[in-house]
């Protein structure tokens, strides 16, 4: 007799890589937001830098856009259906993908620095917590904190960029005072950063990482 139960099947999680000529080099791996895709954290990696071994990752479901075009499709990292089981795939889909960069040459140190904007950005803060080996720093722009770290006694030992826009319709400023009020606690190298914008990447920001990036990567070279 068929029983209700789960039938597991691999998803498929896909991502672009560009590589300069001159690796080995500090790897950047760069996630992209809600509704966004692979293209969108490629295109943010390549603002930041062009001389870097780069992966742009694609959250695994797809969903159509409202207010676009019936066509157009964007990607989510998490639901509340089984978020465990979210972060756990993105976890693993992390390590993955630094792991094989080091193995075909990229980069010579099995680390990357993480860049995250809106949804992403508490993914990104909690696979640093529970993988600071693989972690060389972790840039997060217009994102959140990962909720159950109001009140717990969480210890980052990464360093930690978060650029948050003033006017972020997402994370308003009662929210981001919360956000930083948990990173300060908890990471030991914290530079925080208010700029003006909205729930985007504003583009002042880009020299920011970009100068940030540089002196965390001569300091652990």
């Amino acid at each position: 007799m068929l029983r209700p139960g789960v039938f597991k099947q691999p998803i498929s999680y896909h991502y672009d890589v560009y590589a300069p000529g001159d690796v080995p080099a500090p790897l950047l791996v760069s996630l992209h937001g809600y509704g966004q895709t692979k293209e969108t954290a490629l295109r943010f990696g390549k603002n930041i830098r062009r001389d870097w071994p780069l992966a742009a990752l694609q959250a695994p479901h797809a969903h159509h856009l409202r207010r676009r075009p019936s066509s157009a499709v964007g990607f989510s990292w998490v639901s509340s259906f089984n978020p465990a089981e979210d972060v756990a795939n993105h976890h693993a889909f992390l390590r993955h993908v630094i792991d094989e960069a080091f193995a075909e040459g990229l980069t010579a140190r099995r680390k990357a620095f993480l860049f995250g904007f809106s949804q992403s950005v508490s993914l990104n803060y909690r696979f640093a917590l529970a993988y600071p080996e693989y972690v060389a720093g972790v840039v997060a722009v217009a994102g959140a904190t990962p909720s159950d770290w109001v009140d717990a006694k969480v210890k980052l030992d990464v360093p930690v960029l978060h650029l948050a826009p003033e006017a972020d319709e997402a994370y308003p400023a009662q929210k981001t005072r919360v956000f930083r009020g948990v990173l300060g606690r908890s990471v030991h190298d914290l530079t925080w950063v208010d700029m003006p914008g909205s729930h985007r990447v504003p583009s002042a920001g880009y020299p920011v990482i970009r100068e940030w990036l540089e002196v965390r990567a001569r300091a652990g070279a």
